[in-house]
């Protein structure tokens, strides 16, 4: 059998793993996500559905406190869960939330 170090892939794939054992160390790949985000959100903006990323004009602030937590039971809430609180609120005039 061949000796895998030998092999161009295999070694590169062991350069590479051994890098981000101190990107990961030194968080530079948070790093990399924070810098970029801004590009990605004008890409988004730039290439995506037009009708999922236009601006709107209602604003949906939602507090949640403590009680709502331990009867939800974990957290962070899931997207999904954080819309069915918000959706009848958007459905209701603006301020009647409670």
């Amino acid at each position: 059998m061949k000796n895998p170090l030998k092999r161009w892939d295999v070694a590169i794939a062991l350069v590479f793993f051994l890098l981000t054992i101190p990107a990961e160390r030194y968080e530079l790949f948070s790093l990399l996500e924070d810098q970029t985000i801004s590009f990605r959100q004008i890409f988004r903006s730039v290439m995506g559905d037009e009708q999922l990323t236009r601006l709107r004009d209602e604003v949906i602030i939602v507090a949640l406190d403590e009680a709502l937590y331990e009867e939800y039971g974990s957290f962070p809430f899931r997207r999904t869960d954080l819309g069915r609180i918000a959706d009848p609120c958007r459905l209701r005039s603006p301020g009647s939330c409670p």
